[in-house]
């Protein structure tokens, strides 16, 4: 099967309800779509107390493979994201959602509420769960009570298929209304059973610039193990690659409403830019970008600011 054609019914599948999933091959490569004529990043500035808003475009520098790119578009405004909440629903999330421990699924459900309301009202949701299979749970909604309630269905067995789902979810996305489109994984970051792999979903990500933000909730059972270290790092290069964040939710120190009600405000006080696309060449390219601030804001060093980007984003023509 080629990889477009696997994408094909991939977009299918996640319109039904329940996802099911199909034979694939391990050998294909990305099939990448032609190039826009300007690229759209999304820059979180903060200093180490807060973020960094009263910027505008002649504050910033985007480099592109090392060179000066043309900014095309900027704002300083908030703007309505389209967002998948996407739930690990395997047995390695531990006893979350049992009797033992009813008050961790309450917790997630309690701070994705306060999430919910410090969001953008315009935005829109859907929200997936998954543990060998991908499952959509609620569609296309503003209506974040509904995502709430159906968090509460959530009972984690079996075995992990992330990067499947990681996958789906992405795909779903890019059907998003909004242009800024993210995706907020609530997982410890383990797999076990996908037919993707994670450079495939690494790749995706890169290809389609969608910010991931991922919710770490650290299983009582595995800390401290060589599983929990690497689902760690799986979870921070992804949403490094993406420019978004990876946080950690103790279950000792219950820190979930902080947390998610970071994410909400990141989301509300982003800078928007768009660059000049370079030419695309016959061959698919990645191109590495780098942001710079060329003065700083009132009250800061530039040096105290962290930025923070997409890694980069591909070029291709589909001309011969």
């Amino acid at each position: 099967m080629c990889f477009h054609l696997k994408r094909l019914i991939l977009g299918a599948a996640v319109s039904s309800l329940i996802l099911t999933f199909f034979q694939t091959s391990k050998s294909q490569t990305v099939q990448p779509t032609p190039s826009p004529s300007s690229i759209r990043l999304t820059v979180t500035v903060m200093s180490s107390k807060r973020f960094v808003t009263e910027l505008n475009q002649e504050n910033f520098q985007v480099w592109v493979d090392k060179d000066p790119a043309k900014i095309v578009g900027f704002t300083n405004q908030e703007v309505s994201v389209s967002l998948g909440v996407l739930v690990d629903a395997s047995a390695s999330m531990g006893t979350l959602g049992t009797r033992k421990q009813s008050g961790d699924l309450s917790l997630i459900q309690r701070a994705l509420a306060r999430f919910f309301e410090l969001g953008n009202p315009a935005n829109d949701y859907f929200l997936m769960g998954f543990n060998v299979k991908p499952q959509l749970l609620v569609d296309w909604t503003s209506y974040t009570a509904s995502i709430v309630d159906n968090l509460g269905v959530v009972k984690p067995k079996g075995n992990t298929a992330l990067f499947d789902a990681c996958y789906l979810a992405i795909e779903k996305l890019q059907r998003g209304r909004h242009p800024k489109r993210v995706l907020l994984l609530i997982s410890d970051g383990q797999d076990n059973i996908s037919r993707f792999s994670f450079h495939e979903v690494k790749e995706l990500l890169k290809e389609t610039g969608i910010l991931l933000y991922a919710i770490d909730l650290q299983s009582s059972e595995y800390s401290g193990t060589a599983l929990d270290l690497e689902g760690e790092a799986i979870l921070s290069e992804l949403t490094t690659t993406s420019g978004g964040f990876s946080f950690r939710i103790s279950r000792r120190q219950r820190n979930a409403d902080e947390i998610f009600g970071t994410v909400a405000n990141e989301l509300r006080n982003q800078f928007s830019l768009e660059i000049e696309s370079r030419t695309p060449t016959s061959k698919k390219k990645w191109h590495k970008i780098k942001v710079k601030l060329t003065s700083q804001p009132q009250g800061s060093a530039i040096k105290d600011l962290n930025l923070r980007t997409r890694a980069g984003y591909y070029s291709f023509s589909d001309s011969n």
